[in-house]
């Protein structure tokens, strides 16, 4: 997960860190648990993090990176239109929901991004709405199409996630807003 963090100290520490907060949350780690955790000093931990603000930023930043990259494979890729948007939409927001709904701590741990990580949060959105725009426009819809079903699908997850919806939940509901997608593109064709 932590590919584009070239330390290989910050990557143990990230790595520690994102075990000891999935498994006893953010509140309750403190700083000497993830030096602990990483084999590493106190001293050094703040050599590279001044605080777990910090590291909890950085893993964020790290997980949104890494998923950039996997979905540019996607978005080059020849398969259809809507199964690249479904592809994408699995990798950014699905998997991640699944990761922490699986964690005994991940409801605190994903809530914390309006707290600490909301910049990184809101570029990453920007980034998948991006995305979604150049997938459509490669279906050669026009540009206002394109951007009016990139907002739809956007709105969407938005919503869906704000609802509170299980991985399986916005999944379904993502496929739904596909087969409407699916709907308007053949009718610009």
């Amino acid at each position: 997960m932590f590919s584009d963090v070239e330390n290989p100290k910050q990557v143990a520490i990230l790595t520690a860190a994102f075990d000891v907060f999935a498994s006893y949350g953010f509140k309750r780690t403190s700083m000497d648990d993830i030096a602990k955790a990483a084999g590493v000093s106190r001293p050094a931990l703040y050599q590279s993090f001044s605080n777990k603000v910090d590291i909890y930023t950085a893993i964020v930043t790290s997980f949104c990176n890494s998923v950039q990259l996997e979905w540019q494979d996607i978005v080059r890729s020849d398969r259809p239109v809507v199964e690249r948007l479904s592809a994408v939409f699995k990798i950014a927001v699905v998997e991640p929901h699944s990761m922490m709904e699986n964690m005994p701590h991940g409801e605190e741990i994903i809530g914390l991004k309006h707290d600490f990580a909301q910049d990184v949060f809101e570029d990453f959105n920007a980034k998948l709405h991006a995305v979604f725009v150049e997938i459509l426009m490669s279906a050669e819809t026009s540009e206002e199409l394109s951007n009016d079903l990139a907002n739809m699908l956007t709105q969407a997850v938005a919503g869906m996630k704000a609802n509170g919806l299980s991985s399986s939940e916005l999944d379904a509901g993502f496929d739904a807003f596909l087969r409407v997608v699916a709907v308007s593109l053949q009718r610009s064709a």
